[in-house]
């Protein structure tokens, strides 16, 4: 059976909680990549920022610039994954940021989303910026969604 994307991110979530990883959740300054990745967009940044911090926004999604490799900031929201899960589309590659309440503490999801109508050349190049975007917002896990 098919999980849903709701359903994989409560697994995974819950699994965080439970067992030793570690998700580092202490704000980067950098705004510069490793690799070929523009992911220097001011509002990534700040919005990563904010949902680090108790009274901001609890998600945030970036998308690619075009067919650049520049990440921009799409949106950020203040509700629950469902609300998230609306920003998601099925032809982008997106990467989203959420923190999760749970009874053992705040806990910080990273969400590769490859959609299906992406073409197979913009899907070969995620692996190799996904760890760019690993290290901009300091995550050890993430939930790849393609």
């Amino acid at each position: 059976p098919v999980l849903s994307l709701h359903s994989l991110v409560t697994f995974f979530v819950v699994g965080v909680m439970t067992s030793h990883t570690r998700v580092v959740n202490d704000y980067v300054g950098s705004g510069a990549g490793t690799g070929d990745l523009d992911i220097s967009d001011s509002g990534i940044l700040k919005a990563h920022k904010d949902i680090l911090s108790e009274s901001g926004p609890t998600w945030m999604v970036a998308k690619y610039e075009g067919d650049r490799d520049r990440l921009v900031l799409q949106s950020t929201g203040s509700g629950d994954l469902e609300e998230l899960l609306d920003e998601l589309s099925d032809g982008a590659v997106q990467y989203a940021f959420m923190k999760v309440k749970h009874p053992r503490g705040t806990k910080f999801v990273l969400i590769c989303w490859v959609g299906e109508g992406v073409p197979a050349i913009r899907k070969g190049i995620v692996t190799k910026h996904l760890s760019d975007v690993e290290g901009l917002l300091r995550v050890r896990c993430c939930v790849c969604c393609c």
